[in-house]
C-alpha cells in the first residue's frame, strides 16, 4: 500500500499529507468528536421518526387528534 502511495505524484502526496494533518489537528482540538456526535444524534432522531412512521404511529396520532378536535367543537 505504501508503495502505491510513493508512486503518486508529489502534488497528490502533499494534498493527502495536508488532509491528514488537518484531520489530526481537528481531532486533537475535539472538533471532530463534536461533529461525529452531532451526526449520530441526527441519525438517531431520524431512525426514531422513521420507526414511528413505519408502525403507523403518525396516522394514529393524526386520527386521535382529529377525533379530539371534533369532540371539542360539539
Amino acid at each position: 500500500m505504501f508503495e502505491m502511495f510513493k508512486r503518486l505524484p508529489d502534488t497528490y502526496q502533499g494534498v493527502i499529507y495536508i488532509l491528514l494533518g488537518v484531520t489530526a489537528i481537528l481531532y486533537a482540538l475535539g472538533i471532530i468528536e463534536k461533529g461525529i456526535d452531532t451526526i449520530i444524534i441526527l441519525f438517531a432522531i431520524c431512525m426514531v421518526v422513521l420507526g414511528c412512521i413505519k408502525i403507523g404511529l403518525y396516522h394514529r396520532t393524526i386520527n386521535a387528534l382529529s377525533r379530539i378536535t371534533k369532540k371539542s367543537k360539539e
